[in-house]
């Protein structure tokens, strides 16, 4: 998105046909408002179709407690609203673009030390202990890493396509400031001061079908924030653990240390990943496949 939109002016919508093939088809997109460009996309489709005996490998499903679990992050009785910047709340129940109503909750990983530095990112376990003789030190920073189940609060009967597009809607709902993370929660709780937090660009990769009106697990990180950008992936699981959706977005993050003793220089560590389980495919020559050494 290039310029501010307002909903009182038309906009025009100029698509170029880029390719068209028996498989996959690429279109270009342009909105303009007022003359200018407001919006670019650029798009690509595929024929979905079930091939057996295909290539298929994904990441697996954090292990995090149910949606309706009776488990509480943070020593907070609340389902959302429990994570906030200012007038930003991002586990958040609301209706977007009057359209949209979306519910947003934080999910508790079964991990115990996850778990505690999860509940570095509830604002009202943050004021307990800024109130209380217990204090924070340096090493309780918390990860720029983030669990949130996410719906379309409402059951809709309609077509596949609609499902998509409203899943790109979700993808670009308060993920930005997973990037802020580390600065603005934690150790780091009102130590900093936010100037401006805005997306640069979006990048949804569309994996499987999925409903966007029942619950998914939203996994969501940052690399790397610098010069004033943050680098943000995000990856959908559906409650059946089916990765159905990848999202990359690179965010405009501007802050200023508010106290002297911010940490805003810091590195974590990150592991490659390892088999959790696998499927064989049996013939006649191996129907009795060995386990991989992990």
């Amino acid at each position: 998105m290039n310029e501010t939109i307002t909903a009182d002016e038309p906009m025009y919508f100029i698509v170029d046909r880029i390719r068209d093939g028996k498989s996959f088809a690429s279109r270009s997109v342009k909105i303009k408002q007022n003359d200018k460009v407001i919006f670019y996309a650029s798009c690509s489709f595929q024929k979905y179709k079930e091939t057996p005996n295909q290539l298929n490998h994904q990441y697996a499903m954090p292990d995090v407690y149910p949606v309706d679990s009776a488990e509480t992050i943070g020593e907070s009785a609340l389902k959302n609203s429990n994570m906030m910047l200012g007038d930003f709340i991002i586990d958040q129940k609301v209706t977007i673009m009057d359209t949209l109503p979306v519910d947003s909750r934080l999910a508790i990983p079964k991990d115990p030390h996850l778990r505690e530095n999860f509940n570095l990112g509830v604002n009202s376990y943050l004021e307990k202990i800024e109130q209380s003789e217990k204090k924070l030190d340096s090493t309780q920073i918390r990860l720029p890493y983030n669990y949130r189940w996410i719906k379309i609060d409402s059951s809709l009967d309609v077509h596949p396509s609609v499902h998509i597009c409203m899943l790109a809607a979700l993808s670009d709902f308060r993920i930005l400031m997973t990037a802020a993370l580390p600065h603005f929660w934690g150790y780091n709780y009102n130590k900093n001061t936010l100037g401006m937090g805005v997306s640069l660009d979006h990048t949804l990769h569309f994996h499987a079908p999925v409903k966007a009106d029942s619950w998914l697990l939203w996994v969501v990180e940052s690399p790397r924030v610098s010069n004033g950008r943050g680098y943000v992936l995000g990856r959908f699981f559906d409650t059946d653990g089916v990765l159905v959706a990848s999202v990359v977005q690179e965010t405009l993050l501007r802050a200023q240390p508010k106290l002297e003793s911010a940490i805003n220089t810091l590195t974590f560590n990150t592991l490659p990943p390892k088999i959790k389980s696998f499927d064989h495919i049996s013939n006649s020559t191996n129907s009795s496949p060995t386990q991989p050494k992990l």
